[in-house]
């Protein structure tokens, strides 16, 4: 689920194993010469006008990413936009930043959602640095995580969600709870299956959406040898980059 979802320790199942993953490109967009390492070599293009900052620190633009539910927005963070493309945008967010969560308590989370009686709140993101890979056309996006303080690599997260839809700052989608937690030596596990369960039971899911929800994640595990690595493992974030710029325009909620 959204809420805080990236914040604690990631916990990892040594029981499956994968196959040696092979430096590939993700869906053969990532060309060879097309490496997002270092920073300049990144080829930005956006598609839509600029939107957010002008702060001459942050290159590029700082994007809204939104979930929302029946009308009713659940989950908010704003994020750099390192990449454009037309199958799939990147962005980064950092401890700091400043986020729109769910503050229900986790066991009641899913049924205040159901009833519409959940609560949001503003929450300073957290502990992990991550980059989002989220493909267009997919309902599927693939997190990079390091703990920022260490500055260690401790693997992605691959969470189920609505295909992307864009809006004047950023993009919107849908959480579909339940989510892949992948190490960094390629063992995974699913996580959230619990409340995944329960939120078909309260209906924030259709049997048929349910169904198809566990199928892309099954088709992302089957593929996970050719999507991962995605040559995003080794962006860091330049120094003169100030997490100020994160923050939420104030229409956020509407």
């Amino acid at each position: 689920m959204v809420a805080g979802k990236h914040h604690s320790s990631v916990e990892y199942s040594t029981s499956r194993k994968l196959p040696n993953a092979e430096l590939a490109a993700f869906e053969g967009i990532l060309a060879e010469t097309e490496r997002p390492w270092p920073l300049k070599s990144v080829c930005y293009r956006s598609l839509w006008p600029r939107v957010s900052n002008n702060v001459p620190n942050v290159p590029g633009r700082v994007v809204t990413f939104r979930s929302i539910f029946r009308g009713r927005l659940l989950y908010a963070a704003p994020g750099w936009l390192l990449e454009e493309r037309f199958a799939h945008v990147v962005t980064a967010i950092v401890p700091g930043a400043q986020t729109l969560q769910l503050v229900t308590p986790r066991a009641n989370v899913m049924r205040a959602v159901a009833a519409g009686h959940e609560q949001t709140a503003f929450v300073p993101w957290h502990t992990n640095r991550v980059v989002w890979l989220m493909p267009f056309n997919a309902a599927h996006a693939i997190g990079h995580l390091w703990n920022d303080a260490s500055d260690e690599f401790v693997g992605y997260y691959i969470n189920l969600q609505a295909p992307l839809s864009r809006t004047p700052v950023g993009f919107d989608s849908f959480d579909h709870v339940l989510d892949i937690v992948v190490a960094p030596d390629g063992t995974w596990h699913w996580k959230d299956e619990d409340e995944f369960a329960e939120a078909i039971q309260l209906g924030l899911f259709t049997p048929n959406e349910a169904a198809n929800i566990r199928a892309e994640g099954e088709h992302v595990i089957t593929r996970l040898s050719s999507l991962l690595p995605t040559r995003w493992e080794h962006w860091r974030p330049p120094p003169h980059w100030s997490v100020s710029t994160l923050r939420l325009p104030e229409d956020v909620q509407r």
